[in-house]
């Protein structure tokens, strides 16, 4: 009693504490609302932009920026301390109206930062936690006059940080030193915070159209430049190879000559601080200067055509013109270049790219995929203030609305919290005129002359429509699964006070609480499909997500099997074929349900649809072509090279085990979805009159509801808190894309983990039973104790000393392990088998994918023998225990065993070896790994516990038992069958026991 009322007061305790930081997470939330009124950024956040490789909506370009810069991506933002900062005027006080700390939403911070950037020079929020970086570098003091820590440092104190730029200077020469040696020069931690600061005081410069030009443009300015020098160098030489060129030529060339030497020379002289305004000056004169070189040329052409100059012989005239013929083209050119570098000018690598651009050479299939990242479409910066000259292929009109709405919108932001309504109208303007100019520029991008064009690029970076965005716009307001974990604790509270007279009501709130997080996570999950096209694990931060979301279905399935279990054979029952092994005669559970003619007449009616949906499977199998070339997914004839007359041993094969996949797929898959489709009407049959009966069998299972909550809301915790686990979307890696392979083989092996994880928690519940339980004194050696032990006790060897016979006649006992031992290992056994079932399908699955993706169907892979080594570890853990090698200890500890191999495959390949063809999941983590072998060396040393224990309790030396009388044979089968179907629970051992003894 006094264990049980220890255990309902700590459980109370942490519902209360759950309790009361949400009520003070919402009171926070609403004391923030009533200081900063609220205003809607929905058409601000919505607008379509093109970053990383893929579109999406603004709010998620912000976010990420915000991330970079501030370290979070909603960050919570405080005024210059006093003391510290030393502001040079008053413009940061508009910011913190309350002069307080401010939470900002990611969007709302982006545009502040666009609009009003003179308001955030001394405002510290980029991210400077580091104690060397803040007193070492930017001699700055770690905390403010009251001595709060400080977190932040202002733009203005990262640029006048003489230090700071020295460290950079310094980092940058090591780099250079060590690549010129082919090393890898591998940063300290102060100076991966620096880099870090000076990576975000960048990307922050960039966001905000600073007049100075950011690192990136200044490269690619650079190699603008050099092209236009080379440009005007062949022009120059091609018409000074002619007599008559050089006289020609002295006229065309002179007009750009200097407004071309006047850039090279600005270039020269401050490579590192140029100043846009400056370079944009020089380069309106060259653009006009060509542009005028270009018009001259052309007249020229059009006169020696027309009226050719008659102090020139016939042949000096036809000279002149192939020479003219010859250059009109590079003068288009080099106009054209000087444009371009306009654009390049009011363009950023990181900057906000918001309508697709006319650059043929983003969308050719031979592009150069470095440059894929930003140049499929067009910057703000360059729509609002680049020259006309440079966009002038682009609808001036529809320019000239988005430059005037962004100007409204920028007016009206600074009055947002006073008048939201009109600023409100603003966004909605500008996002309006921003789509009708990514809409008017396709026509102009299709008439492109585009050197092998790559249609599927020029259809993904199209302007796209209003919905595309609104899916990851719910999704960043929502965060599903950070909801998932919260709900999931409450149910492990809830799941904690299941006993005594609240025992039924706690443990359906927390079944209810856990069904509720896994919709839940299904939604999220739903939501990154649409989002991404991909099903949801293509990256470690969605297999994280995904394994806890296994593991809580398998848990809650096993929990509830006594309901679900026998209506799932009623539905499966329903859609067997007549005639066939399928149709046995109806079981009395299924009478219960159905008369005989009943269950004959739905087998008739359930057999078209599964014929239909058999050959539908087949069609789409190995009928209807799916890869290139018109392959099918599974050949019904080996594929035979060109040339050959037999298939080779790695076609041989993957055409054998591809009819081992496609007879059963075709027969059980069909079956499978009737099923499916059937099952919610079984349950309610099955369940109907007989909640009384079937609820006592439920709460005996709540070891499975237990663990599997535990360990989903752990690895939900992990994966929401884990800074290592990206959770971004990122462009997948071409191998993977196909959406057929990523559903049945990676869902399916990420399944096996998850399974994995289930047969762990339980296992280390039975071990801290071991550990910690209270072990049984000895019993009697015959009789149905004996009998029973074969099948639900612990049958491990104990040493040899389960029974000692004396010199009495009598058995001298080993401690028997604690009684739910042995429940535990039915539950955990069952487990282990689905891990087998589902490892082994996406083994083989992996293998076919493999022969389709790289050619050969195993090539020993790190990923491939980890796999395997996996499931060769559960089959020899299934193997022990059905041979009776091992007992439910045993079982316990391969459980453990097991686990570790699977994370060896799941995270070990990718962060530990980081070797072999699946490199799309590599990662580096050296903290990681020392949090994950520090938890996989600690889970051992429990194990180890355990053991010791165990072996100890066990290893003999119990009473003296005198003489029992053995019971007949037909009650001991009885009894071990009725303690199996119970689930291999032992109070009916304990009942017969007690029985028999008294």
């Amino acid at each position: 009693m006094r264990r049980g009322h220890m255990t309902r007061l700590v459980s109370l305790a942490l519902v209360a504490l759950v309790s009361v930081a949400m009520l003070t997470s919402g009171t926070a939330s609403a004391h923030a609302a009533d200081r900063a009124p609220q205003v809607d950024y929905e058409a601000w956040r919505s607008i379509p932009v093109y970053h990383n490789g893929r579109i999406m909506p603004l709010d998620t370009f912000a976010r990420l920026s915000a991330e970079v810069v501030c370290g979070r991506t909603n960050p919570t933002v405080a005024p210059p301390a006093e003391g510290v900062d030393e502001p040079g005027d008053d413009a940061w006080q508009a910011l913190f109206p309350d002069g307080g700390p401010r939470k900002w939403q990611a969007a709302e911070l982006l545009l502040s930062w666009m609009v009003e950037p003179e308001r955030w020079e001394d405002v510290p929020f980029l991210e400077a936690k580091h104690e060397e970086l803040r007193r070492d570098v930017l001699d700055i003091p770690l905390t403010d006059a009251h001595g709060e820590f400080i977190a932040g440092v202002s733009p203005r104190t990262v640029a006048d940080s003489a230090g700071l730029q020295e460290r950079i200077g310094q980092i940058v020469t090591a780099r250079r030193e060590a690549a010129a040696k082919g090393e890898e020069y591998r940063l300290s931690a102060v100076d991966k915070k620096v880099d870090q600061l000076f990576r975000a005081y960048n990307l922050y410069r960039e966001l905000t159209f600073d007049q100075r030009v950011g690192p990136a443009a200044q490269r690619q300015l650079q190699i603008e430049l050099a092209g236009l020098v080379d440009a005007w160098m062949a022009i120059d030489a091609k018409l000074k190879s002619s007599e008559l060129g050089s006289v020609v030529g002295s006229t065309l060339l002179s007009a750009a000559n200097k407004p071309l030497l006047d850039l090279y020379q600005l270039f020269e002289a401050e490579p590192q601080s140029l100043d846009r305004a400056d370079v944009a000056a020089k380069l309106d004169a060259l653009t006009a200067a060509t542009k005028q070189m270009q018009e001259s040329t052309a007249n020229l052409a059009d006169r020696l055509e027309e009226e050719p100059p008659e102090a020139l012989s016939a042949e000096q005239v036809a000279e002149l013109r192939k020479l003219v013929g010859e250059i009109e083209p590079a003068t288009r050119q080099l106009a054209d270049q000087s444009a371009d570098m306009a654009l390049v000018l009011f363009s950023e690598a990181n900057g906000l790219c918001v309508i697709p651009a006319l650059n043929p050479a983003a969308l050719e299939a031979d592009r150069d995929k470095e440059d894929d990242l930003q140049a499929p479409w067009l910057g703000l910066q360059a729509v609002l203030m680049a020259p006309t000259p440079a966009l002038g292929a682009y609808p001036q009109a529809e320019i000239e609305d988005v430059r005037q709405a962004f100007a409204k919108l920028s007016d009206r932001f600074k009055k947002r919290f006073s008048e939201p309504a009109p600023f409100e109208s603003a966004e909605r303007e500008f996002a309006h005129n921003l789509r009708e100019l990514g809409t008017a520029v396709e026509p102009a991008r299709q008439k492109l002359k585009i050197r092998d064009r790559d249609e599927a690029m020029v259809a993904y970076t199209a302007y796209p429509t209003a919905a595309t965005t609104s899916a990851e716009v719910r999704y960043n307001t929502l965060d599903p699964f950070r909801w998932s974990w919260v709900v999931g604790f409450l149910a492990l509270c809830c799941y904690g006070l299941s006993f005594g007279r609240i025992r039924t009501p706690m443990y359906w709130a927390g079944s209810l609480l856990l069904l509720f997080a896994l919709v839940w996570t299904a939604y999220g999950f739903y939501l990154r499909i649409v989002i991404s096209g991909w099903a949801p694990v293509t990256n470690m931060y969605e297999t994280v997500i995904f394994v806890p979301f296994v593991v809580g279905v398998l848990g809650f399935c096993f929990a509830f099997a006594p309901i679900l279990a026998p209506a799932w054979r009623n539905a499966w029952r329903l859609s067997a074929v007549p005639g066939t092994w399928e149709a046995t005669p109806p079981s009395e559970e299924n009478l219960r349900m159905m008369s005989p003619a009943a269950w004959s007449t739905a087998n008739v009616v359930f057999l078209l649809p599964r014929i239909a949906l058999a050959v539908l499977t087949l069609l789409v199998l190995s009928v209807w072509p799916y890869a290139a070339g018109g392959r099918t997914i599974i050949g019904l004839l080996p594929n035979v090279d060109v040339g050959a007359s037999l298939p080779s041993m790695n076609d041989a094969m993957v055409w054998i085990v591809g009819l081992m996949v496609l007879v059963p797929t075709v027969w059980y898959l069909p079956r499978a979805i009737l099923a499916a489709v059937v099952f919610p009407l079984t349950v309610l049959l099955t369940m109907r009159g007989r909640v009384g009966e079937l609820w006592p069998q439920v709460l005996r299972r709540r070891a499975f509801a237990i663990s599997a909550t535990t360990v989903a809301t752990a690895c939900w915790i992990i994966a929401w808190y884990s800074p290592v686990l990206d959770p971004n979307f990122r462009p997948l890696m071409p191998v993977l894309r196909d959406n057929f392979w990523l559903l049945i083989h990676v869902l399916t092996i990420v399944a096996s983990y998850g399974a994995g994880a289930l047969a762990w928690g339980l296992g280390n519940i039975a071990l801290a039973y071991y550990l910690f339980g209270r072990y049984r004194k000895p019993a009697l050696a015959t009789g149905v104790d004996a009998a029973l032990r074969t099948g639900a006790a612990d049958t491990s060897s104990q040493h040899g000393a389960n029974m000692a016979t004396s010199s009495g006649g009598g058995a001298r006992m080993a401690m028997r392990p604690p009684e739910a031992c042995a429940a535990l290992a039915g539950y955990t056994y069952k487990a282990i088998q689905v891990a087998v079932v589902l490892l082994a399908a996406g083994t083989i699955l992996g293998a076919l994918w493999a022969d389709v993706a790289w050619g050969r169907f195993w090539g020993w892979d790190p990923k491939e023998v980890w796999a395997l080594i996996s499931l060769l570890v559960y089959v020899a853990i299934l193997h022990g225990r059905y041979a009776g090698i091992t007992g439910n200890f045993g079982l316990a500890a391969g459980s453990v065993l097991g686990a570790t191999a699977i994370i060896m495959s799941w995270y070990g390949v990718n962060f530990v070896l980081g070797a072999g063809l699946h490199s799309y999941g590599f990662g580096e983590s050296e903290q990681g790994q020392i949090y994950v072998g520090s938890c996989i060396l600690a889970n051992w040393v429990f194990v180890g516990l355990a053991a010791t224990r165990y072996f100890t309790m066990t290893s003999g030396g119990g009473p003296k038992q005198p003489p029992q009388p053995t019971l007949p044979s037909g009650l001991v089968a009885a009894a071990k069958a009725e303690n199996q179907e119970a689930g291999g629970a032992t109070p009916i051992a304990a009942e017969i026991e007690e029985a028999v003894t008294h």
